[in-house]
């Protein structure tokens, strides 16, 4: 199976960091600008992110998005991502067979991916839905996407829309949540899963486990104004406990050879932040060229959620050379950690 023509759309508004977080700081009922800087700023932190939500440095737009209530908010996701999904697919471009839309950030049905195969008469196309998974939902829906080849399914396109800006959440001021909100941002990508190709991502082995006994350390719910994250001081911990023995299988599942790979491939590691980046480059003692290319994504955009994994796929798809091997991280409510092991055709 091959990853293959990637396409991705930027947000609406892209602002720098530092303008960002003295926005976010401004919204919050007591001081926490300081605060918000030493977790937010860095050298090897956020440079930048991007915001599909309207006007959001003016304080009439945030005053609408703090009122919404979650049905005014994914009417608002609807609207917007059936757009993007009309920019990933004009009228003269052809649709898959599949469409595998996959978010965590809103919900509708019919889905944006059902208005456009219905809006189109594409009765020779349908849409599945992979929802609220987090940060890690590509990893599955790229197993669904090779199980649906496999069965005889000619052509699968997976599209991640991620609104993680639709859920701004300036209510409480613990640091947990400071945190969030210094990380979070929009993302939209695009991308095919074909049996051939002769330029692409070749997938090698996937894995995915549930870390046990820790459920509360991260969840996502739906709650009366937005979705609200939880993510716990302990998360780090346990991916660092759980990693060597996972990336191991990974590679093992492969066929090929655990140390010869961990220092000659390439790692995409999903940012979810600093800290558990650093925390993976350090645990597998890899060089910084291994991870340029997830380090350069995170700065760029930020954490978009499902949607960072493939802009770091398509970064490195354009940019290393014939025959690497990358090895993909990511992890999410569960804990679950999902691996995917590629190599670049």
């Amino acid at each position: 199976m091959i990853l293959t023509d990637f396409v991705s759309i930027r947000p609406r508004h892209e602002m720098e960091q530092d303008k960002l977080l003295a926005w976010t700081a401004h919204q919050h009922a007591t001081d926490v600008r300081e605060k918000l800087f030493a977790l937010g700023t860095g050298e090897d932190k956020i440079q930048k992110r991007g915001f599909q939500i309207p006007d959001p440095l003016q304080e009439e737009g945030v005053q609408k998005l703090q009122s919404a209530s979650l049905r005014e908010r994914l009417c608002f996701y609807e609207e917007e991502v059936s757009n993007i999904f009309e920019a990933f697919y004009p009228r003269e471009e052809l649709l898959p067979e599949q469409l595998i839309h996959v978010t965590c950030t809103g919900y509708v049905a019919p889905s944006p991916a059902q208005r456009l195969l219905s809006i189109r008469k594409a009765t020779k196309s349908f849409a599945t839905h992979v929802y609220h998974m987090g940060c890690y939902a590509s990893i599955p829906a790229i197993r669904m996407a090779s199980g649906s080849l496999a069965t005889g399914i000619s052509s699968v396109d997976i599209v991640h829309t991620e609104l993680c800006s639709l859920h701004f959440h300036p209510f409480t001021h613990k640091t947990e949540q400071l945190v969030i909100q210094t990380l979070f941002a929009d993302g939209f990508i695009k991308y095919s899963v074909q049996h051939e190709n002769t330029k692409g991502l070749q997938l090698i082995a996937l894995l995915e486990e549930i870390i046990s006994d820790s459920l509360s350390d991260m969840q996502w719910r739906c709650e009366d104004t937005c979705h609200v994250m939880t993510l716990s001081k302990r998360v780090p911990l346990y991916i660092m406990q759980a990693l060597q023995g996972f990336f191991s299988r990974l590679v093992e599942k492969a066929g090929l050879d655990v140390d010869t790979i961990r220092s000659s491939a390439y790692f995409a590691i999903h940012p979810g932040g600093t800290k558990i980046f650093h925390y993976v480059k350090e645990r597998l003692e890899l060089e910084n060229w291994q991870v340029a290319h997830s380090l350069s994504i995170f700065q760029q955009y930020g954490n978009m959620s499902s949607a960072t994994l493939p802009h770091i796929w398509e970064k490195m798809l354009n940019e290393l050379p014939k025959d690497a091997y990358i090895v993909s991280f990511a992890y999410g409510p569960g804990l679950t950690m999902v691996g995917a092991l590629l190599r670049k055709l």
